[in-house]
């Protein structure tokens, strides 16, 4: 199998063209994805809970036992809101499905910002890029790139000429931002543009968890778009 068999589905298309249980699969494969980077990769006693689907791990009387009440409480709230933030842009026809041979293989989605905070980057409304997953066993046939490509010109059929930012820790969606001429920004100017008040304790703690893990921040803006602020 390679890129040439991917079928790219987009806007109101997914929700006609795509079963809502294959939307769950990947909202899964989405929530296993955080849980191995934020808990099982730290937990030896809990390495052989890779194996399983997420939605078992959740009934799994074994391995909840071993959380802690913090950790828990984690993964609750994470499976809430990664659950709604995907499904919100598959109602508004704003997520990108890869499929090949029938099956979805991967995605992104993009979704505007409710608050744009201060920052000397952007002014007006903004777009975030994200939510991308590749399923294993597709991954290193260039996909992303095709959704990456799609992902906007989506946005400007739908919307418009808007700026967009990203935050990733994944070198194929680095690799692709940087070809693509999108802007490298610093953390906490993409919390900035989120509207998140950077100067507080827990946020500082949370740039430099960031740097330490690998995440970088991008900004795209279309040529034909004046909204880069003067420094």
């Amino acid at each position: 199998m390679n890129a040439e068999d991917v079928e790219i589905i987009s806007g109101e298309a997914v929700k006609t063209n795509v079963p809502v249980n294959e939307i769950e699969g990947m909202i899964d494969l989405w929530n296993k994805h955080l849980l191995s980077d934020e808990i099982l990769r730290t937990r030896e006693d809990l390495k052989s809970a890779l194996a399983k689907p997420f939605s078992q791990l959740l009934i799994d009387e074994d391995f909840l036992g071993k959380l802690t009440d913090e950790e828990r409480e984690s993964i609750a709230i994470q499976t809430a809101r990664q659950h709604l933030d995907i499904t919100r842009a598959y109602k508004k026809g704003d997520l990108i499905v890869a499929r090949q041979n029938g099956h979805v293989v991967g995605m992104g989605k993009i979704a505007k910002l409710r608050i744009v905070g201060e920052n000397k980057h952007v002014s007006g409304d903004v777009f975030e890029f994200g939510k991308v997953l590749i399923v294993p066993e597709a991954r290193g046939q260039k996909i992303f790139p095709i959704i990456g490509k799609q992902v906007l010109d989506h946005l400007k059929k739908k919307y418009g000429d808007f700026p967009v930012i990203s935050c990733t820790q994944n070198p194929e969606v680095k690799k692709f931002h940087i070809k693509k001429g999108w802007k490298k920004i610093g953390y906490g100017e993409y919390l900035r543009i989120r509207g998140i008040d950077v100067d507080e304790k827990d946020t500082a703690e949370e740039i430099k968890k960031a740097a330490l893990d690998g995440w970088t921040a991008f900004l795209y803006l279309p040529k034909n778009l004046v909204t880069l602020k003067s420094n």
